[in-house]
């Protein structure tokens, strides 16, 4: 894919089936402390940390300046590593890292994959987009843990998403159908050596009607990287237990294995 931008605002999600993956590792630990957030020099930003153990506190930013990957008040909140091996090797030079706000009106989530050249090959288009360079992203309008939410409820708004290679905004896992409204707008920007999306997810498509400083919400993030072939080499996330690497257990299922988002 050459250098350049893509942009999709309003787009009606696919219903795309579940993606586990296939190999087991080791866990990854807890932890219920916070990062604090303080006034930024710069104009209505707030300067954000990056989390501690499996809690992340997002800062609440105008909405002007994180409205896109390149916006100004994504300079102030510090990366969060994904880095917990879900499946598959690292390739060398291959890494992805997270930021999180909020405003009244929506959940931001911004992800960072570094890779180069770009593959998309032609998984996308048969409809299996998690074998190419592809982000995942696990959002909640809860925050109980309760293990797998395809059995637990169909109407629980606990969504998988996906944002392709291509900008394409996908829908997986058992509750695809449900998110009314969909996550709008989002975006897909190559720079560089790799390639930041956003999700900017609606607070009703969560059905938080209020959302407000201290509220929680389960939350988990993965990036894909695949090979020219057409193989997945490596699936990376923040929390999700590698353990659980396959069938219902599998992270885009499970929210016992997420982190935590704080609305700071």
């Amino acid at each position: 894919m050459a250098p350049g931008k893509i942009v999709a605002i309003g787009l009606a999600a696919t219903l795309m089936a579940g993606c586990g993956s296939t190999t087991s590792g080791g866990g990854s630990g807890k932890s219920t402390a916070q990062s604090s957030t303080t006034t930024s020099t710069a104009s209505g930003c707030v300067k954000g940390g990056a989390a501690q153990g499996a809690t992340l506190t997002a800062p609440q930013e105008p909405s002007s300046g994180v409205l896109s990957p390149t916006g100004a008040c994504w300079a102030d909140i510090q990366p969060t590593p994904i880095a917990v091996v879900d499946t598959g090797t690292t390739p060398k030079g291959d890494s992805a890292e997270f930021w999180a706000a909020w405003s009244p009106t929506y959940l931001y989530i911004r992800v960072y994959a570094a890779t180069w050249p770009l593959e998309d090959a032609a998984n996308d288009a048969a409809g299996q987009w998690w074998e190419s360079d592809t982000t995942e992203y696990g959002v909640s309008g809860l925050d109980n843990h309760a293990g797998n939410y395809c059995s637990v409820s169909a109407s629980d708004p606990t969504y998988q998403l996906a944002i392709t290679t291509k900008g394409v905004l996908e829908r997986s896992g058992c509750n695809g159908v449900s998110a009314i409204p969909p996550p709008s707008p989002f975006e897909h920007t190559v720079q560089g050596k790799g390639f930041y999306t956003e999700l900017v997810v609606p607070w009703g498509m969560l059905k938080v009607s209020q959302p407000a400083s201290g509220q929680k919400y389960q939350l988990d993030v993965g990036q894909d990287f695949g090979d020219s072939t057409g193989t997945r080499l490596v699936q990376l996330v923040w929390q999700a237990d590698p353990s659980q690497a396959s069938g219902s257990g599998d992270w885009h299922a499970n929210t016992q294995h997420w982190g935590t988002v704080i609305l700071g």
